[in-house]
């Protein structure tokens, strides 16, 4: 693919996330990061690729509740 092209599908696929504005909404998003951060572990797997798990028995991914 022409590097030009790619350049514009890439710019294409962009996707924009609205940040939060209020102090609420800020605060809210700064908890709900932290928890999630805490969360995380990294473990090989058998094949020895690093893996992003959640550290928190029974835990589903996403999930700060």
């Amino acid at each position: 693919m022409h590097p030009h092209v790619a350049a514009r599908v890439r710019e294409s696929l962009r996707i924009t996330v609205p940040q939060p504005t209020s102090e609420a909404d800020i605060a809210d998003f700064n908890l709900r990061d932290r928890l999630w951060r805490a969360l995380q572990a990294v473990k090989q797997d058998s094949y020895g690729v690093s893996r992003y798990t959640c550290s928190a028995a029974g835990c589903d991914y996403g999930k700060y509740e």
